[in-house]
């Protein structure tokens, strides 16, 4: 339970110090991990209701290559 406790609270201090604009290095994964499984959360739940799909399309000039 304390692990726990301690994962939360580097959590909340990655969510402080994004918002304050500083860095926190390694310490700020725990606030990754819990940002990308939200995103995945919520993407299964937009799925569900029947939300709209995300297509990549690809924005300004496309240069082609010479062989």
């Amino acid at each position: 339970l304390a692990g726990q406790a301690a994962f939360y609270a580097l959590v909340l201090a990655g969510w402080i110090a994004e918002r304050m604009g500083r860095r926190l290095g390694r310490l700020a994964l725990p606030y990754y991990f819990c940002v990308v499984a939200a995103a995945g959360v919520a993407g299964f739940v937009r799925t569900l209701r029947g939300g709209a799909q995300a297509v990549w399309a690809p924005t300004g000039s496309v240069t082609e290559r010479v062989a």
